[in-house]
Formats: structure tokens, C-alpha cells, sequence
């Protein structure tokens, strides 16, 4: 059994004292391992159509082991809601992406009977990929946000549900889900050097959102938090990285030795 300490905090102009609740989970590897396995084996069966139940099934299980107060969480999340709302979700962008393919090569046909050998033609091909793109970013950003919410405002304690952002705050969970996004790009382009950086700002995301009832969640770790959190976990993680660069170092070998050959 694994024991953490919570703090929750009380507004200062409350005049409330704060009140330390300890936080237990009772979860056990076997029972988990059960579930696992059903939901891997009717996901299998299934091709992926039983993923919102044994998602559901999983969420309830952890939240269930989460006891406060002898009280654990729980998750109300519908299934079959969210299987047709994954659904619905795959033929808008499926839909997307086709009408982004179709809208290009009408264009560049369009163009090319216009202006023969033009340099506009692949210009204006980028300029609508690139607009699809952005469109597809933005829908995914707003998914993801509501994904949050509505994750929240499924789970409850005693009756009482979570929830994350609020009404007058939607445009800046979606311009900062954005900025998360581009950050990630900023990640792989530094070879991974503003992970924690990027870890941080995702965490912080995700709690200062969040809220139990009407009281808002605090964060209060640091980016320096974070950055020496990555360098003591940076030695498990050097046998992985050396066991990649050999395989890649690898490959290459053998791809140019195929082509020179």
C-alpha cells in the first residue's frame, strides 16, 4: 500500500484551517493484471471496438483504489457514449484530411491549366496544406481540451465532481494546448534538452486547470523540479539510448552497404 500526503488549502480569506488528508492506494498487481488481460484479449477480438469499456473499466479500477477518508473516487463515464463520440470523432477527420487532398489537387489542376510550369503551382499546393493542417491542430487541440473536461467532470468524491478550466476560460486552455504542441516540436529539434522544461508545463497544465467542486488546484513545483527529476532517471535511461544508436548505427550500415553493393 502506497501513502502519499495531500494538503488541501482553503481560501486565505476563509479564515479555514488547512487540513493535511492522507491519500491511499490499495491497488494490487494481480488484480490489475486480470483486468488488463480481459481488456486486451476483447480489444483484440473486438479490432479495437471494446477500447471505450475496457477504458472505463481501467479508469474505475485506479480511481476506486484511491481511498481518502475511506472514501475512494469514483468514474460515472458512459462507454458507449464515447464510442460513438470516438467515432463520430474519426469520419470528421477522416473527412478532413480527404477534403484537404481533394481541395489541393483541384487547385494545382486548376493552377496548372492556368499558368503552365508556374511556380505558384506548388507554392499555393503548400499554402492549402499548410491550412489543413492548422485546421486539423486547432480540432485537435479543442478534442484534447475536451477530453480533459470531460474526464473531470466524470470522476467524483462523494458526490462531489471534479472539473477542469471553466466557461470564461476556454480560448486560454486552447491557446495554451497549442503552445504545448509547438513546445514539443521545440523538443525534438533540441534533442530532447527541453524535456523537463515541456514536462513541467504540461503537469502545470493539467493541475492548475483543475478544480473539486468550486475550489481551484495549486501548483507549486518549479522547472528545477523537474530538470532534476530528468537527470536522475537519465542513467536507467542510457542503456536504452545506446541500445537504439546501435541498432540505427546498424542499419545505416547495411543500407549503405546494400546501395554501394
Amino acid at each position: 500500500m502506497t501513502e502519499l500526503e495531500a494538503v488541501a488549502r482553503s481560501d486565505e480569506n476563509s479564515g479555514r484551517k488547512q487540513e493535511s488528508i492522507a491519500v491511499n492506494f490499495s491497488g494490487r498487481t494481480g488484480e490489475y493484471f486480470s483486468i488488463w488481460l480481459v481488456n486486451t484479449a476483447l480489444t483484440l477480438v473486438s479490432i479495437g471496438l471494446y477500447m471505450p469499456w475496457a477504458r472505463v473499466r481501467t479508469r474505475r479500477y485506479f480511481l476506486g483504489q484511491i481511498r481518502l477518508q475511506d472514501s475512494g473516487l469514483d468514474y460515472q463515464a458512459n462507454p458507449r457514449a464515447m464510442f460513438f463520440s470516438w467515432v463520430v470523432i474519426g469520419l470528421g477527420f477522416t473527412l478532413l484530411s480527404s477534403f484537404g487532398d481533394l481541395l489541393t489537387m483541384g487547385l494545382t489542376s486548376a493552377v496548372q491549366l492556368w499558368v503552365k510550369g508556374s511556380w505558384i503551382v506548388p507554392l499555393l499546393s503548400a499554402a492549402v496544406v499548410g491550412v489543413i493542417l492548422l485546421i486539423q491542430l486547432g480540432a485537435l487541440t479543442w478534442l484534447l481540451v475536451q477530453s480533459l473536461r470531460y474526464n473531470a467532470s466524470q470522476t467524483s468524491f462523494r458526490n462531489l465532481r471534479f472539473g477542469f478550466g471553466s466557461g470564461e476560460a476556454r480560448f486560454r486552455l486552447w491557446k495554451e494546448m497549442v503552445f504545448l504542441f509547438v513546445l514539443q516540436f521545440l523538443v525534438f529539434i533540441s534533442l530532447g534538452l527541453l524535456q523537463p522544461y515541456a514536462a513541467w508545463r504540461w503537469r502545470r497544465f493539467l493541475i492548475r486547470h483543475r478544480r473539486f467542486g468550486t475550489t481551484p488546484f495549486t501548483f507549486t513545483a518549479k522547472p528545477s523540479d523537474f530538470r532534476r527529476l530528468h537527470l536522475r532517471a537519465l542513467p536507467l535511461l542510457l542503456p536504452a539510448i545506446a541500445s537504439i544508436a546501435a541498432i540505427a548505427t546498424l542499419l545505416l550500415t547495411v543500407a549503405f552497404s546494400i546501395r554501394s553493393g
